[in-house]
C-alpha cells in the first residue's frame, strides 16, 4: 500500500516534533495500529476536529494537514451552526455538479472579494 500525502505529512510532522505514534494514539483515544494505518494510507485521514487537537497539542501544521485530509477524503467539512450558512451550503451542494465554469468563476470572485463587494453570510 502506498502512503498517502496526508499520511506522509503526518509522519513528517510527528517525527520532526519527536512525537511517537503511541503519543498520538493515546491523545486521540485510538490504537497505535490505527495511527500506523492512517500514515501508510490503509485508512482515511483523521477528522478535522482530531487534526485540530493534534496540531494544537503537538504544534503540527494544521492548514497543510487539513488541506491534504480534505483532498484525500474527496469532500469538505463545514460547520453549519448558522441558519443562513446552512441554507447556502445545502443550496450549493444541491447544484454543485451542474455549476457552469462561469458560475464557478463568479462565485469564486464573490468569495475572494474581487467583484467590488464582499457578500455577507
Amino acid at each position: 500500500m502506498e502512503p498517502t500525502k496526508f499520511g506522509q505529512k503526518l509522519r513528517r510532522e510527528r517525527e520532526d516534533n519527536l512525537v511517537t505514534m503511541k503519543q498520538v494514539a493515546e491523545f486521540l483515544g485510538i490504537s497505535v495500529s490505527y495511527v500506523s494505518d492512517v500514515e501508510i494510507g490503509r485508512r482515511k485521514p483523521f477528522k478535522k476536529e482530531d487534526i485540530a487537537k493534534l496540531c494544537k497539542k503537538f504544534k503540527f501544521d494544521f492548514d497543510e494537514l487539513q488541506k491534504l485530509a480534505l483532498t484525500e477524503r474527496g469532500g469538505v467539512e463545514l460547520s453549519l451552526n448558522k441558519p443562513k450558512q446552512t441554507g447556502l451550503a445545502i443550496a450549493l451542494a444541491r447544484t454543485w455538479d451542474s455549476l457552469s465554469e462561469e458560475q464557478i468563476f463568479e462565485i469564486n470572485n464573490i468569495l475572494e472579494g474581487k467583484n467590488g463587494k464582499r457578500g455577507k453570510v
